[in-house]
């Protein structure tokens, strides 16, 4: 017997029963699995015990758990970042409450509105993503990178996520000037996708929880090798 349980409730229910309503084998306990010879007062008042009282009890156990963003579960976490996020932040496929209502409490109050904050957001998303397998990903725009922004063709209002397979071992002149750049890798023409819509949805998703509301992405994506270091 437990805390709260049916057979707790009970033993409550018996203490504070008047005995003179009736007989003390009208709270015998049926012997084994044979319920038929238990005592009327004793099948009466266990039923209200487990099928009330107890079960009351788990409910409010269950209710109070959704009071809070650290413990509520089931679809009460999918309502609580319905709430914060009106959708934009919803749950990862086979993705568990713990492990969900985190990222919500995280989105809450993640910085916004920065490049930082942006590239913290889409590289959070590409560990718990780790297929496919890029190995360059890069926030920029034309203000914190203007030679890769006007390659891409950026506007003001637009800045880039790029992500990109492992570079091979070519090398390509850069814009078509004579020098090379060795910490700056890019996509030839047609080895890569360019896009204001995003690979992939959950990524979406994850940058305009915390871009401004001005500015567009542009999914630059790898199509496939090669990528070139320049």
């Amino acid at each position: 017997m437990a805390l709260f349980d049916a057979g707790d409730f009970y033993n409550r229910l018996v203490v504070n029963f008047p005995k003179r309503w009736a007989g003390s084998t009208a709270f015998t306990p049926p012997s084994g699995e044979n319920t038929q010879d238990a005592g009327f007062l004793y099948s009466l008042l266990y039923s209200v015990a487990s099928a009330g009282l107890a079960f009351l009890m788990t409910l409010f156990a269950y209710v109070r758990l959704q009071t809070r963003l650290a413990t509520t579960t089931d679809q009460y976490a999918d309502l609580a970042s319905i709430d914060f996020f009106k959708g934009r932040l919803p749950r990862n496929r086979g993705e568990q409450d713990p492990s969900f209502t985190t990222r919500i409490r995280q989105a809450i109050v993640a910085p916004t509105g920065t490049m930082a904050a942006v590239k913290a957001a889409v590289l959070a998303y590409f560990n718990a993503n780790p297929e496919p397998q890029y190995v360059f990903i890069d926030v920029f725009d034309l203000q914190s990178d203007p030679i890769r922004a006007a390659y891409y063709g950026l506007t003001d209002a637009q800045f880039a996520i790029v992500a990109y397979y492992e570079p091979d071992n070519s090398s390509s002149w850069f814009l078509g000037q004579s020098f090379l750049d060795q910490n700056t890798f890019l996509a030839v023409t047609g080895a890569f996708t360019k896009s204001e819509t995003p690979p992939y949805p959950a990524l979406g998703v994850a940058v305009g929880n915390v871009k401004d509301w001005c500015y567009r992405p542009i999914y630059i994506v790898s199509a496939g090798d090669p990528v070139y270091q320049i």
